[in-house]
Parts: C-alpha cells; structure tokens; sequence
C-alpha cells in the first residue's frame, strides 16, 4: 500500500532529522556497504570462494580442520569487502551535532501540534 503524501512528507522530514543527528548511521542505513577498493575486491572474492569450497570439503570429508579453515577465510573475505575504504576517514567538520533531546523534542512537538490538529 503506497504512503500517502502527508505520511511521504513526515518520512522525509524524518529522514533529514535522522541524517542531522547521526550522519554516520543514516549513510549505514541509506545503501551498500563501502568496498574497500578494486584490488581487494577480487581477492576477496576469491577468499570467498575458497571458504565456501573448503566448508563443502570438510562435510563431505568429515574433518573439522578443512571446515574451521573455510569458516575463517569466508569471514575474512566478508570483512575485506565491508571495510571502509583506504585512506576515507569518518571525521565530521563543522557544525556540532545538534543533542539528541533537542530532536526529541521537536518530534515530541511535532506529534502533539498533529494530534492537537486532529481533536479540533
């Protein structure tokens, strides 16, 4: 069911809020993880795929040495992936973040202005 324009304009205006107070989180919750460059993309890849290739090894042949190998080089390969890029740095320069009361109340107010509008 689509939202309605009124419910689309307070979800944008949620959104801005969320992206005001933590930037960080909002940019996590807005896409895909960052790749750590091209050339660790393939390697990791590769990583993955031998990972996967040795825990199908270890229960086809039950040893558990194979398994705990593909288990470590899978979670490495995921981390390569999801690592944020070389030389990126995650500093925020320039306005202070406005506090997190100071949002809450304006959704507080924001919430009793609607319902206040509704009763009347």
């Amino acid at each position: 069911m689509p939202l309605s324009e009124n419910e689309q304009r307070l979800l944008e205006q949620m959104e801005k809020a969320l992206a005001a107070e933590d930037p960080k989180f909002a940019s996590a919750l807005r896409g895909r993880p960052n790749l750590s460059g091209q050339r660790f993309a393939g390697v990791a890849i590769a990583l993955l795929i031998l990972g996967v290739s040795l825990i199908v090894a270890a229960v086809a042949i039950p040893l558990m040495p194979i398994g705990i190998f593909g288990f470590l080089a899978v979670l490495a390969s995921v981390l390569l992936l999801t690592s944020p890029k070389p030389g990126a740095s995650n500093k925020t320069v320039g306005k202070p973040k406005p506090k997190k009361d100071d949002l809450m109340k304006r959704f507080e107010q924001r919430w009793e202005n609607r319902n206040q509008g509704e009763a009347n």
